[in-house]
């Protein structure tokens, strides 16, 4: 009988699942924005780029994964500034440097949320960004609109933190701090379980 008990528990805890919701965006991707003010401030660089990718995953309550964006589809309006921008700050012909990555590592989100209402209003996220060859922890705001899982989120980064130069336009030097902006207008929903880890 002991034997018995002791395989039907053994069974029951093997073959346990749990579901994991994945998140991936959807072509044609996310938006990127970012600002830098110049000192003083008469000069303000706006640019954006799109084709961000998502692929995250929520379990528990926590969600990983990954956020990428390839940094050559940045443009600012202004050829000449944006060839200056890729090949001499952000340097993206160098090796894993034209890639700028955000990941999640079981970042607790809000208790309640569900596939079925992801709406999410204002909400603290922390997460490591590589940029530049240099991985560094950020926190920054999010907000989920409605059942298509679309997402804004912003946080602001320091040139200086990731070995970036401060860009000089026209002799005006751009301030260390930029504000970035990630918005993706839609994400695919899609429930799964699998085994848990023994």
């Amino acid at each position: 009988m002991k034997l018995f008990l002791s395989i039907a528990i053994l069974t029951i805890f093997t073959s346990t699942t749990f579901s994991a919701t994945l998140l991936k965006s959807v072509a044609p991707g996310g938006k990127i924005e970012f600002q830098a003010i110049g000192r003083p401030s008469m000069l303000k660089i706006k640019g954006e780029g799109t084709g961000a990718t998502a692929d995250l995953s929520v379990v528990d309550q926590k969600i990983s994964g990954d956020i990428k964006f390839d940094l050559n589809l940045l443009y600012t309006g202004i050829a000449l500034r944006d060839e200056h921008m890729k090949e001499k700050y952000l340097q993206v012909k160098e090796k894993d440097f034209g890639t700028a990555v955000l990941s999640f590592k079981q970042f607790q989100i809000p208790l309640g949320w569900s596939a079925q209402d992801p709406k999410v209003g204002s909400w603290t996220f922390q997460a490591t960004l590589r940029l530049h060859g240099v991985e560094k922890v950020i926190t920054g705001s999010y907000a989920i609109g409605s059942k298509k899982m679309d997402t804004v989120a912003k946080f602001d980064i320091k040139l200086t933190d990731y070995a970036i130069d401060i860009p000089t336009y026209l002799g005006v030097k751009v301030a260390d701090v930029v504000n970035v902006t990630v918005e993706f207008p839609e994400m695919k929903i899609i429930e799964s379980s699998a085994p848990a880890k023994k």
